[in-house]
């Protein structure tokens, strides 16, 4: 595949999904490029060409450096591939973040993706938890492939949003409050039905200090279970 270099940079336009400029990224590679450390001829940015403009599908970031370092951008012409096919093939270098995967799906109109973005942002809680619970409503499930390649489906928003709440009206007030397995924990008791929350919230007020942050799903049941017994004497299951 032949490379190419041009320095009329009008010419080249981003595409819908392209990952947004980290500002600092192209701060780091303009001063390796200043020193004398110049990879750009060597990572030529992939381009689709089309109507006298050259789009780009990967490499944005060089395109960048070569603006602001006045070099010649260096690219490769390749007209068969989609931007998905792009995300996917990132997924598996590793070059991509989530949320560079995430508002590239929302930009080509995936609106499962907009709406995980939405209840993660309202409910201030980790992409790859909420993720977990839209798509199989267990937190223990990892649905990076799936993520990655544009297949991420919401199956259970209604039943997602009520642990989401539950969980903040009962543990709001701690830091792990957004915890995954917290969630998880949440889950089997409002599944068990047993837990009185009313009851439950009031334990909390009368013995805040004693919930802990765990790293399982069963050790946050535990502790939960022994603040809704805090003073009981009998003790209640509530799983």
């Amino acid at each position: 595949m032949e490379i190419k270099e041009s320095k009329d940079y009008s010419k080249f336009k981003t595409i819908l999904g392209n990952r947004n400029i980290n500002k600092q990224r192209v701060i780091n590679i303009s001063n390796d490029v200043a020193s004398g450390f110049n990879m750009l001829p060597y990572c030529p940015i992939v381009v689709s060409e089309k109507d006298d403009f050259l789009y780009i599908i990967d490499g944005q970031h060089r395109f960048e450096v070569s603006v602001s370092c006045d070099l010649p951008v260096y690219y490769v012409v390749y007209n068969d591939i989609s931007l998905q096919q792009i995300a996917s093939l990132n997924s598996k270098s590793q070059k991509w973040s989530m949320n560079d995967f995430l508002n590239c799906y929302i930009q080509i109109g995936i609106e499962d993706y907009k709406t995980l973005k939405e209840i993660s942002a309202k409910y201030k809680v980790q992409l790859g938890t909420v993720a977990s619970l839209l798509m199989t409503f267990d937190v223990r499930k990892r649905i990076k492939d799936e993520f990655e390649s544009g297949n991420f489906t919401i199956n259970f928003q209604e039943e997602t949003i009520k642990i989401l709440e539950l969980t903040d009206s009962l543990f709001g007030r701690y830091a792990f409050s957004r915890d995954r397995y917290l969630f998880g924990a949440v889950q089997a008791i409002d599944k068990a039905g047993k837990c009185d929350y009313e009851v439950l919230k009031d334990k909390i007020n009368q013995n805040p200090v004693g919930m802990d942050k765990h790293a399982d799903i069963k050790n946050y049941i535990y502790n939960i279970e022994r603040v809704y017994n805090f003073k009981n004497r009998e003790r209640q299951t509530i799983v």
